[in-house]
């Protein structure tokens, strides 16, 4: 990557905020928040060095421990679909992780709960890119479809509140005007607080206006299909109330949103055609 001016505006074209240090050299862009200079430039010289985080995801997760804060996670940028196998990690266009670490900074800022972004590193330009956003570690949180499925954490033994609050968050972010790219359980972080907080925005944007009916009920009808896929791979989701997650996304309208969310999501026999055909359920990956 080209030290030039072209390079050098990449961040301003990306709305980076201006709380975060930036630095381009030696082919990389480095962005950090506070002190975390040195954790972001082990991220950019070796991030396969990294040790491996006990969290699921994607692809495998970095953990950095930090000094007297809490430790960093550290989220490569993979390809998804039946190819990512053999479609590598190197990506073009937009940098997406600066535009994910500026929706994270501006969503934390406007009180929606997201992981708090600490920086992000970007190898290449537009041509080309691989890239690794890192985020501060929430200890002992459990996704939504863990939980469902009988996970424990601190904070949450009330289902019907939980998922109320689960509900809520959902509301929170689609009032901002932001779609959720993959809307399903595990992109749901529970925290050990007690808190719910919205995980995976890489490629979602923000319109700066309460989203239209339309949108949030593509946004629900996913994650709607997201459970009924989960309930298909032979999961309890014992816990999964319905009523109380729309109660806590529409309040008094939570039954009609519920409504519209379930007869938006289409047809089980066509989807259960898919998975076979694409090995979903037999594989039992991600939603």
């Amino acid at each position: 990557m080209r030290d030039d001016a072209a390079i050098r505006a990449l961040p301003d074209d990306h709305a980076v905020p201006g709380d975060f240090r930036v630095a381009i050299e030696d082919g990389c862009i480095l962005v950090w928040r506070d002190d975390l200079e040195a954790e972001v430039r082990r991220v950019a010289a070796d991030p396969d060095a990294l040790d491996v985080a006990d969290v699921s995801g994607r692809a495998p997760l970095g953990r950095i421990e930090v000094p007297g804060q809490r430790a960093l996670l550290v989220r490569p940028y993979r390809k998804g679909g039946m190819l990512r196998g053999v479609r590598g990690a190197r990506f073009h266009g937009r940098l997406r992780p600066l535009d994910e670490l500026t929706l994270h900074a501006e969503l934390q800022q406007r009180g929606v709960g997201v992981l708090d972004v600490a920086g992000a590193v970007v190898r290449g330009d537009t041509s080309g890119w691989e890239g690794w956003l890192i985020t501060r570690e929430e200890a002992d949180a459990v996704d939504l479809a863990a939980w469902l499925d009988g996970a424990d954490t601190a904070g949450h033994d009330d289902p019907a509140t939980t998922l109320e609050r689960a509900g809520r968050v959902v509301r929170e972010l689609h009032d901002e005007g932001v779609a959720h790219p993959d809307l399903h359980p595990k992109n749901l972080l529970l925290t050990r607080e007690g808190t719910v907080l919205v995980l995976d925005l890489d490629r979602a944007g923000m319109d700066h206006e309460p989203l239209p009916s339309r949108p949030r009920l593509a946004n629900l009808a996913r994650f709607e299909r997201s459970l009924e896929k989960q309930r298909e791979k032979g999961r309890a989701l014992a816990r999964w109330d319905g009523a109380a997650f729309y109660r806590g996304y529409g309040g008094e309208d939570g039954p009609r949103w519920q409504a519209d969310a379930l007869a938006r999501r289409g047809s089980l026999a066509l989807r259960k055609l898919w998975w076979g055909i694409i090995g979903e359920t037999r594989r039992g990956g991600a939603s």
